[in-house]
């Protein structure tokens, strides 16, 4: 009896795991119809950018090598989050914009990577709106943020 205790707790406890293990955090296309996606797979997070086939770049870095960091401003109804990834000398962040209604009453949205080389911004990808892609779990329990 109390083997099958134990293997019914180590194969759920395997399950969990292995569900765990690759965790969709962030995904958009873009105009072009290049993906980015970003996971958390094992003690890792991943980054990729490209097609989907055939990925241009794909680099990882530790779960401890990962920033996150959020700013908001409630009295101007703005919120701003990424997280930042490196790749050498570059810098990949992931991010997410919330801001203030336009003169229609629409709020302002954007997702994107902001790229920079050496802490100079040097490229950008926006996701496209119309895609309707945009997947963002920036999870406050994630181990390493």
């Amino acid at each position: 009896m109390i083997k099958k205790i134990i293997v019914a707790v180590l194969v759920s406890t395997i399950s969990v795991s292995g569900f765990a293990a690759n965790h969709l955090i962030f995904s958009c296309t873009n105009n072009q119809g290049k993906k980015v996606e970003v996971r958390e797979i094992g003690q890792n997070i991943q980054y990729s950018f490209g097609r989907q086939e055939t990925p241009e770049l794909v680099f990882k870095n530790s779960k401890t090598q990962v920033a996150k960091q959020t700013k908001e401003n409630p009295p101007l109804n703005y919120h701003e989050q990424w997280i930042v990834l490196k790749n050498g000398e570059y810098t990949y962040m992931p991010r997410t914009y919330i801001g203030n209604p336009d003169k229609n009453s629409k709020i302002a949205t954007e997702a994107g990577v902001l790229v920079n080389r050496n802490d100079k911004e040097i490229s950008s990808i926006i996701c496209d709106k119309r895609k309707k892609d945009l997947y963002v779990n920036f999870d406050e329990d994630l181990s390493g943020y």
